[in-house]
C-alpha cells in the first residue's frame, strides 16, 4: 500500500511539474509575442493610438511621439480629444461613439495639434479593439500625416487654376477634341471667333467648323497629328454661326493622359484675316515700290555685302548706257574710275558704320569709260534680325549743276572784279581831286610867267610851252580816270576819225625807236564823243608802242569797207 501511495505521489509530482513547464512556455511565448507585436507597432511609420472605452489613451507608437512632439507617459491616461485642435474637440465623442456603438470602422479627417502648438492635418482610420471573446473594449486609430498630401493637392489645385485661367485668357481660339474629332471643351476666345455658345459647340464633331467646301478635309489634320505623335500646321478656312468664312491658321498637336497614351488633340486656331489682308497690301505696295524704283527719276541701284549688282532700275540704263543683264552679277567697281577706289571703299565703311551716306559727291564712269560727276546717297540694308547684307544706293548725275556752278562762279569773279574797279573809281576820284590843285597852279604859274617874260629867248617860251601842254595832257588824263570811275554821258556830234586819230598822235609820246605810219585814207564824218574816242585811240596807240620795247613801225590805216 505504502509503494502505491509513493507512485501515485510522483504522477502527481510529474503532472504538476508538467502543468508549470506548460504554463512557463506560454508565458515565454505571449512575452515574446507580446515583445514581437510591441516591435511591430512602434515600427508603424504611422502614428497609432490605442484608448479604452472611456475614450482615454492606453498607447501610442513611437511615430505618434515623433509627429506630436509628446512621450508616451505624457499621454497615458488622457482624453483622445488632448490632441485635436479647440475648434475640433466637440467631435472627438462623435467619433468614438461610432466606433464603439456600431464596431465599424470609420474614416475621419481632423486636425492635431502637437505639444508646440503646430497644427497638422491628419486622416484617421478609427476601428473598435476587441478582447478574445469578442468583446469591444475600446479602439485604435491609425493617422496618416496629410501635409505632404495637402500641400499636393493644393499645388495641383493652383495649377489646374493657373491652367484654367490660362485656357481662357489666350487670346487665340483653342479647341480640344477626342480621338474621334469630337469636340471636348474650347475656350472663350473659340466661342467669340465662331459665335457659338461653348455648349454649342461641344460635343459636335470640329468638321461642322469649315466651310461646307472644306468639310471633306474634316480630321485629316488631327489625324495626322495623332499619327505622327507631333504637332502639325496647316490652313483652312472656318465659318461662324452667321455663316461668315474665316481664314485660319491651325496648329494642332496630339492631347495625351498621365501615361503618355494618345487620347485626342488640342487645336490652337489663329484668325489670319489681318495677315491676309496684310499680304495682300504688301503685294500692292511692293507693286507700287517696284514702279517707283523702274522710274524713279535717279539712278538707283542695290548691291549685296560684297558690291555685287542686285537690282538695275531704267534710269540707271540710260545713264550709265548698261543694260541691266550687263551688270547684274557683276562688281560695282566698274563704275568706280581706278583713283577712287580707296574711297569707295572708305564711303562704303562709312554706310556699314552710319547706316547711310547722304548726297557725297564724287565722279564714276559710264560705258565707255567716260567720267561723269554725281551726288551719290547710300543707304545700308539689313535683313529681319538687323544684320548688314547690302548697299542701296542713288546717283544723281550733276553734271548741269556743276556747269552752272562754273558759270555762277565766273559770274561772281566779274561782279567781284566790277566791285573791284568800282572801288578803284572811287578812290582814282579822290586821287584825281587832289592832284587837280596843284596842276591849276601849275597852269597858273605858267601863263603868269609868259605874261611877264614877254620876249623872253625861245628856249624859256618853248619849255613854257612843254609845261603847258603836260599840264593839259594831264588834266585829260585825270579826266579819263574820271570817266572810269563814274562814266559820264556821251556828248555825241559829227566828227571826222581821221582827225581825231591825228590829234591822238600829236598828244601820244613814243619812243623814238617806234616809227609811225599813218595811211589816213577819206572817211564820212561819225557821230561820236570826241574827246572818249580820242583817249581811246591814244591808248591804244600807247600800248601799240610799249609792245614794241626794241622799237618798230606802228601802220595806222583808215578807210571804208562798204559805200556811204
Amino acid at each position: 500500500m505504502a509503494k502505491k501511495g509513493s507512485e501515485a505521489e510522483k504522477a502527481m509530482l510529474d503532472e504538476r511539474r508538467k502543468a508549470e513547464e506548460e504554463v512557463e512556455r506560454k508565458v515565454k511565448e505571449l512575452a515574446a509575442s507580446k515583445a514581437f507585436i510591441g516591435s511591430m507597432f512602434n515600427a508603424i511609420a504611422d502614428p497609432i493610438q490605442l484608448v479604452d472605452k472611456d475614450l482615454n489613451y492606453v498607447s501610442v507608437n513611437k511615430a505618434t511621439e515623433e509627429l506630436l512632439g509628446y512621450r508616451e507617459d505624457e499621454l497615458i491616461g488622457c482624453r483622445h480629444s488632448k490632441l485635436l485642435v479647440p475648434r475640433e474637440r466637440h467631435l472627438a465623442g462623435k467619433m468614438a461613439a461610432e466606433v464603439l456603438a456600431t464596431g465599424k470602422t470609420f474614416k475621419y479627417e481632423r486636425t492635431w495639434l502637437t505639444k508646440d502648438g503646430a497644427e497638422i492635418p491628419v486622416v484617421l482610420h478609427c476601428a473598435p479593439l476587441r478582447d478574445a471573446k469578442k468583446g469591444i473594449i475600446g479602439a485604435i486609430a491609425v493617422a496618416r500625416d496629410m501635409r505632404e498630401t495637402k500641400s499636393l493637392i493644393s499645388e495641383l489645385e493652383q495649377r489646374k487654376a493657373f491652367i484654367e485661367n490660362l485656357f481662357r485668357a489666350i487670346a487665340d481660339a483653342v479647341i480640344v477634341s477626342d480621338r474621334e474629332g469630337t469636340i471636348v471643351t474650347v475656350n472663350r476666345a473659340a466661342t467669340e471667333l465662331l459665335g457659338y455658345r461653348k455648349d454649342e459647340l461641344v460635343g459636335q464633331n470640329t468638321r461642322v467648323l469649315l466651310v461646307p467646301e472644306q468639310r471633306h478635309l474634316g480630321g485629316t489634320g488631327f489625324r495626322e497629328a495623332i499619327a505622327k505623335g507631333d504637332s502639325v500646321q496647316y490652313e483652312r478656312r472656318h465659318q461662324t454661326k452667321d455663316g461668315v468664312g474665316i481664314p485660319v491658321l491651325l496648329h494642332t498637336s496630339p492631347l495625351r493622359d498621365s501615361q503618355g497614351e494618345i487620347i485626342g488633340s488640342i487645336s490652337v486656331i489663329r484668325d489670319i484675316r489681318e495677315i491676309k489682308d496684310f499680304i495682300t497690301r504688301l503685294a500692292r505696295s511692293e507693286e507700287r515700290y517696284r514702279a517707283l524704283f523702274e522710274h524713279a527719276p535717279d539712278p538707283i541701284i542695290v548691291t549685296d555685302a560684297n558690291g555685287t549688282v542686285l537690282l538695275w532700275n531704267e534710269r540707271a540704263e540710260e545713264h550709265s548706257g548698261y543694260k541691266a543683264e550687263e551688270v547684274i552679277g557683276r562688281s560695282s567697281e566698274i563704275f568706280v574710275p581706278p583713283d577712287l577706289r580707296q574711297e569707295a571703299k572708305w564711303l562704303a565703311h562709312e554706310v556699314k558704320q552710319k547706316g547711310y551716306v547722304k548726297s557725297y559727291e564724287t565722279e564714276r564712269m559710264i560705258k565707255g569709260g567716260a567720267r561723269v560727276p554725281q551726288e551719290l546717297t547710300m543707304a545700308s540694308l539689313e535683313d529681319d534680325l538687323g544684320n548688314f547684307i547690302g548697299f542701296t544706293t542713288i546717283a544723281r548725275d550733276i553734271s548741269d549743276r556743276k556747269k552752272l556752278e562754273r558759270e555762277r562762279a565766273e559770274v561772281q569773279e566779274k561782279l567781284l572784279r566790277a566791285e573791284s574797279l568800282a572801288a578803284i573809281g572811287q578812290l582814282a576820284s579822290g586821287v584825281a581831286h587832289e592832284l587837280r590843285q596843284p596842276l591849276s597852279v601849275i597852269n597858273n604859274s605858267v601863263y603868269f610867267l609868259k605874261m611877264k617874260l614877254g620876249d623872253a629867248d625861245e628856249k624859256v617860251t618853248k619849255h613854257l610851252g612843254i609845261l603847258e601842254k603836260e599840264v593839259d595832257i594831264s588834266e585829260k588824263i585825270i579826266s579819263d580816270l574820271l570817266d572810269f570811275a563814274k562814266p559820264k554821258k556821251l556828248a555825241l556830234e559829227q566828227v571826222g576819225l581821221n582827225f581825231i586819230i591825228e590829234q591822238a598822235l600829236s598828244r601820244a609820246q613814243l619812243p623814238q625807236k617806234v616809227a609811225v605810219v599813218a595811211e589816213l585814207k577819206g572817211l564820212p564824218p561819225l557821230m561820236a564823243d570826241p574827246s572818249q574816242l580820242e583817249r581811246a585811240f591814244l591808248n591804244v596807240i600807247l600800248n601799240a608802242a610799249q609792245a614794241m620795247p626794241d622799237g618798230g613801225k606802228l601802220v595806222i590805216s583808215t578807210g571804208a569797207r562798204v559805200k556811204w
